[in-house]
């Protein structure tokens, strides 16, 4: 079977130990104001803390992985699976999650990529763990997307961002019914469609998997739901991807991807393979260039002379987006 490989990893996600709200107050913040304004600042807090979610990490810069476009995959702790061959196994450690976030800390952080989102069509990826189980949070999130003043660009694909999940679908109903008017597009990874095999491989059922996938399609949106089918070692064999590619292809499933999982045991842990450092610094270059170009913006990338393993972007890229992006602001 011709297939893309997929290496199997724990280090997909960078760790952070972030806190996006204050354990406490200090006397300093709480000086020369009154009772009322006090108790406001506390509420602030309180809302914070309830719109928080754990996250296990957030990956920038991912290129055509997510569908169209540059996109930055931000991964939820907790899943209901218990995958033999997890890709990010701390998502069910119960302390395996690396920062807490606020749907507003998150987008605000993530506006330093809003050109690479407008100008490729790209945007945030939710998954995890499984994203559909944070469904609230994905939803307050598209509300701050909606609410923030995009400035048009002729050099931009689109002016807002991409909203995208890989997921699993074993989620209650009401996750998908709450989402379906903020994704975009439905990245799922169906394991494989024998019960059988599913549940040897995942540990549960994936009775829920195929009746929301059947919604899904009775809601209209198979253009927008992406399958991919593991050839997964010591589970299911070739014939068996080709039968779940068959029942999909019966259910009215027109975009399906063939793909293998490459486990590989050794003292540095498996690698997942996507874009190298380098290709992701050499496409981003392009792109700076090619926007700098559409809006009459002098600029001359610097010449990297980094040697060694490359994250995709350093701190002198970083310095060249922002200069970018101010100028468009102030055009």
């Amino acid at each position: 079977m011709k297939s893309d490989e997929l290496f199997i990893t724990t280090g997909l996600f960078e760790p952070s130990l972030e806190d996006p709200f204050p354990s406490e107050i200090d006397d300093e913040t709480l000086d020369g104001i009154g009772p009322q304004e006090s108790e406001s600042i506390w509420d602030d807090i309180c809302i914070n803390a309830f719109e928080a979610e754990a996250l296990i990490g957030i990956q920038r810069h991912r290129i055509t992985t997510d569908g169209a476009g540059i996109t930055t995959l931000v991964g939820f702790h907790r899943c209901p699976l218990s995958c033999s061959y997890c890709l990010n196994p701390q998502c069910n450690v119960e302390n395996g999650f690396s920062r807490w976030i606020t749907p507003q800390t998150l987008f605000d952080e993530l506006l330093k990529d809003d050109i690479y989102f407008r100008s490729t069509g790209g945007g945030v990826t939710f998954g995890g763990g499984e994203p559909l189980l944070q469904f609230e949070f994905i939803k307050k999130f598209k509300s701050i997307l909606d609410g923030h003043n995009f400035i048009p660009n002729k050099a931009f694909v689109r002016n807002t961002w991409k909203i995208a999940v890989e997921t699993s679908l074993n989620v209650p109903l009401e996750s998908l019914k709450t989402l379906q008017a903020v994704i975009e597009e439905y990245i799922i990874d169906i394991k494989d469609m024998n019960p059988e095999i599913y549940k040897r491989y995942t540990k549960t059922n994936n009775n829920r998997v195929i009746e929301n996938l059947m919604w899904l399609i009775e809601q209209g949106l198979s253009d927008s739901l992406f399958v991919r089918v593991p050839l997964i070692p010591e589970y299911n064999t070739e014939e068996d991807v080709e039968a779940s590619v068959h029942a999909l292809k019966e259910l009215g499933i027109k975009n399906i991807e063939k793909f293998q999982y490459i486990v590989q045991q050794d003292k540095d842990n498996s690698k997942y393979i996507v874009a190298t450092g380098k290709a992701v610094c050499a496409a981003l270059k392009q792109i700076r260039i090619d926007i700098a170009k559409s809006n009459g913006i002098l600029y001359e990338p610097s010449i990297c002379h980094y040697e060694g393993e490359c994250p995709g972007t350093c701190p002198r890229c970083e310095q060249e987006l922002n200069e970018i992006s101010l100028q468009i602001k102030q055009k």
